[in-house]
Formats: C-alpha cells, sequence, structure tokens
C-alpha cells in the first residue's frame, strides 16, 4: 500500500552532513543486508508511526527479501545509507499478483524525483519477475499518489471503505482525525494480450464493462452459473485488534455462509473495522453467492486480475466501522470518480435499512 504519513521528524531538523548529490545515489535491488538501513530510513520519515510494525524488524525485513515475499528498491549513497525504498509485496508465496507498494524517500532528499528512479527500476524487476501485472492502493485525502500510479499506467478497479487509519496524515494537507480514510486500488497490466473468463451476477455487468474499458483488459463476462456442489474451503487471515483483516475463500462450496460466519467468529474480539473476503471469479459458483454475501453484509471491494493461478479474484468488503466520511474522497480523473460512486452506491445499497438483495 502506498501510504503517505507525518514524520515524526521535521526535514529541516535532520542533520545536513551525510547528504550526498543526487546522481551518486545507487538504485537498485535491496539486499537482506540492507535491512537495518532499511529500517533507520523508514524511522527518519516516519519516527515510530507506521502502521506495519514489522516494518520496524530488520530480521523480518531481511526474512522477506531473502523468500521473495518482498521485492525492493532502494536508493543508496556511497555510504551504504538507504534513502529511498519501494516494493513489491506478496499478500501470499502463491498469489501471482504483488501490491505496489511502501514508498518513503528520506526527508532530507524528497523534491528530487527519487520516487521517480525508484519507480523505473522497479519495472525492470517486475519485467524480470515475468509479471502480469501489479496492483496498488493510494490514499484518497490526496490525489498526489493517484497520479504516480496512473502515469504509469495504473487504472481503477474498486475503493476499499474506511480502509486506513485516521492517524495517516501528509503534511499540509487538512485531515479529519475523527474519520478512518478510504483507498483507491489500482491495477497496472504489464501484458500487451490478456483475457479469460469471469462470472458476475447480471447486475454487476455495467459496472464491470466500465472497469474493463478504463484497464484495456479483455475478458468473457459469463452470467449463467451454477450452484456450488461441495463444501466450501475458506482460510482467516488473523490481524491485529484494529486493524483490517481478510478471508480467502479457496473453495466456493453450499456451507459458504457457514463457513464465513465461523471464520468471522474466529475474528471477533479484535475490533477489526473492515473485513474483506476473496472470491475467485473462475469459479461458476460465484454468481450465486455473490448476492448472498451481499445480504449478508459484503459489498464490491476491487476487481484484481491474475491474483490466483486460476485467474482473478473479487474482493468484497464487510464494514464493521460504519461511520464513513464518504464527502473527501478525492479521485485524480473521471475514472475514479465513476468507480467510487459504484462503491459507495453499493455501500448505500447493502447498508441501508430499506435496502434490498439485487435481483439477478
Amino acid at each position: 500500500m502506498i501510504w503517505f504519513m507525518n514524520s515524526s521528524l521535521e526535514p529541516s531538523k535532520l542533520p545536513e552532513s551525510s547528504l550526498v548529490d543526487v546522481s551518486q545515489l545507487e538504485i537498485r535491488a535491496m539486499l537482506a543486508s540492507d535491512a537495518s538501513q532499511f529500517v533507520a530510513c523508514l524511522t527518519r520519515c516516519y519516527g515510530d508511526s507506521y502502521p506495519n510494525p514489522l516494518m520496524y524488524q530488520p530480521e523480518s525485513i531481511a526474512s522477506a527479501i531473502q523468500q521473495g515475499e518482498m521485492h525492493s528498491v532502494v536508493a543508496v549513497t556511497p555510504q551504504g545509507e538507504v534513502v529511498g525504498h519501494s516494493a513489491f509485496s506478496f499478500d501470499h508465496p502463491h498469489d501471482l499478483i504483488p501490491e505496489n507498494g511502501k514508498l518513503f524517500v528520506d526527508p532530507r532528499y524528497r523534491g528530487h524525483h527519487i520516487s521517480d528512479l525508484l519507480s523505473q527500476k522497479r519495472k525492470i524487476i517486475a519485467t524480470n519477475l515475468s509479471l502480469p501485472g501489479y496492483w496498488s492502493a493510494c490514499v484518497t485525502n490526496h490525489p498526489f499518489s493517484q497520479h504516480e500510479v496512473i502515469a504509469l499506467g495504473g487504472a481503477e478497479i474498486g475503493l476499499f471503505i474506511n480502509g486506513q487509519p485516521s492517524s495517516v496524515h501528509m503534511e499540509g494537507l487538512h485531515n479529519l482525525d475523527h474519520y478512518r480514510h478510504s483507498i483507491l486500488p489500482f491495477y497496472t497490466s504489464l501484458v500487451e494480450k490478456d483475457s479469460g473468463p469471469v462470472y458476475l451476477p447480471k447486475y454487476h455487468r455495467p459496472f464491470f464493462e466500465d472497469l474493463l474499458r478504463h484497464t484495456g483488459i479483455q475478458r468473457e463476462i459469463i452470467s449463467v452459473g451454477q450452484r456450488p456442489q461441495f463444501g466450501a474451503q475458506v482460510i482467516a487471515r488473523q490481524s491485529k485488534e484494529g486493524k483490517p483483516t481478510g478471508i480467502r475463500v479457496l473453495q466456493m462450496g453450499d456451507d459458504l455462509l457457514k463457513q464465513v460466519e465461523i471464520a468471522l467468529g474466529t475474528l471477533q474480539g479484535k475490533n477489526h473495522p473492515v473485513v474483506y473476503i476473496d472470491l475467485p471469479l473462475s469459479d461458476p459458483a460465484v454468481i450465486s453467492q455473490i448476492p448472498e454475501l451481499e445480504a449478508f453484509g459484503f459489498i464490491w471491494g476491487a476487481w484484481l486480475p491474475h491474483f490466483l493461478s486460476g485467474g482473478d479474484i473479487l474482493r468484497l468488503q464487510k464494514l464493521n466501522d460504519t461511520n464513513v466520511n464518504d464527502q473527501e474522497i478525492m479521485c485524480a480523473r473521471p475514472e475514479g470518480i465513476l468507480v467510487r460512486d459504484y462503491v459507495l452506491s453499493e455501500w448505500r445499497r447493502i447498508y441501508s435499512p430499506q435496502s434490498k438483495p439485487a435481483i439477478d
């Protein structure tokens, strides 16, 4: 995820003695041995406010690099000091599509287009990994990070309502601390020809066709499915208290709602503001089970192409924190506004006291 937050250290008060000319920086793939310098740079940028505590643990970072869970690019001075970072991160070792994010630049070096240099090198890494694409999650309290992703070919694919803590800030902008913030996911395709089938209820088809047009991806939309004949298989992802969490459906099944209830029960008591559920769009049974999940309180979150070896997924979201600030969700272009408005309309449809499930 692309996080932008206030640093607890003011750039003007940071020591300037170690500054080098930007032309002397080396932009390269991060090594496990860079982990301590990585943490030092993160701390200069964010103090102790970064939302993922594992990012402050050099041994965890080194392990993620060694295991291929994170493919990072760093900007390094001749003295070996890390002053910029960006990464592809995989949620699960078997996922095909990583998240593009964890972008930060040392406050002393901001304004020198180091993020552009990191992005150029990161694109080479994506090519070497033979990635079909990657996804990014941009903040919506300002459009700056969205413009950067759009410039590299990214397209809006959904909206994660209340997906970001209210403590996330960017300097010089108005922030409402009593509201969680929403984030806008993008997909950047790296393949020229991209086609395949997806199963969706008819009432989502017009919106999905809009997504296909502005992503440039081709899909055969099939709205005739079948009831599942086997039991569902789901995995609940444990997250820290107060953080969004998720459920992954490995196999659709006739007892999916029961399995989801069980999974939600294991997640109770941790005050998760949002629960996501990932559904395989290559399974015909998903057509009948999307409306059932919507009646259970889940709504459209994001379409993630190529996420699994079997095809795309649809990430639905269930809001436990329904205090939504929908008036300050900023989008960089009309395509983003279209996506935002559709997801918000689904939120109102599902969460309105008078709402009823859509008819397929």
